[in-house]
């Protein structure tokens, strides 16, 4: 059922399982954003399989959210936004020619995440880049847990395309740890229209913490 957000769900297990192999054997161990020019050739030729299988699910946007893939390391803060915007335009080059967005996430410091760990950076980032397939994805926990207030940055925030569900170490729902109630609310306040989308690790091998997630999501955001 349809609410003021659209939750979908896609259920066709044997997709999503080819989904999942194509994104593992694709290149991403070693592509790196801000690494040398092979490293970020293998990121360019990685995010044209993730094109590949967008098009196949007619999925439309793809999160940038492994701190792997975007390592600062000894470079300056000031450095790496100078290597990495030109080339987050290219990887947008990439994603324009398979119609899909990059959503790029905050990841915070606890994931061991040197480079756009604050939601505030990522969207001057993402404003900075200026790129129509660059935009901002809004992650609860990550934003959580990068100890700023979701309900406060959803405020702040011109527009977001993308948001998770999820906990911290993306635990299940069965005990919450971040205010989704106070999220879901905004989300409404603010006339999101986009994907509400459950991120969350497999918890033990039955369907019981999955239909715990749906349940409490789809209660939680608002559809029944």
């Amino acid at each position: 059922m349809r609410g003021p957000i659209h939750l979908r769900f896609l259920v066709t297990v044997h997709l999503v399982l080819w989904a999942a192999m194509a994104f593992c054997l694709a290149p991403a161990a070693h592509a790196q954003l801000l690494a040398d020019e092979a490293a970020f050739e293998k990121l360019v030729r990685h995010m044209e399989t993730i094109g590949e299988i967008s098009k196949t699910l007619a999925a439309k946007v793809s999160v940038f959210g492994a701190p792997g893939n975007r390592k600062r390391g000894a470079l300056s803060l000031l450095e790496a936004r100078t290597i990495g915007l030109p080339r987050m335009r290219i990887l947008g080059d990439v994603a324009a020619k398979y119609d899909y967005l990059i959503g790029i996430e905050s990841v915070p410091e606890y994931y061991k995440c040197d480079f756009l760990d604050r939601v505030d950076d990522v969207a001057q980032f993402v404003s900075e880049c200026g790129h129509e397939k660059v935009v901002t994805h809004f992650d609860i926990a990550c934003i959580t847990l990068g100890g700023d207030n979701p309900v406060d940055k959803l405020d702040r925030l011109l527009k977001i395309a993308h948001f998770h569900a999820s906990e911290p170490d993306l635990a299940g729902f069965a005990e919450p740890k971040c205010d989704h109630p106070s999220v879901a609310a905004k989300l409404k306040t603010i006339g999101y229209e986009n994907w509400v989308v459950i991120e969350m690790r497999q918890i033990g091998t039955d369907l019981e913490a999955l239909e715990t997630a749906l349940d409490y999501v789809s209660r939680t955001y608002g559809f029944n």
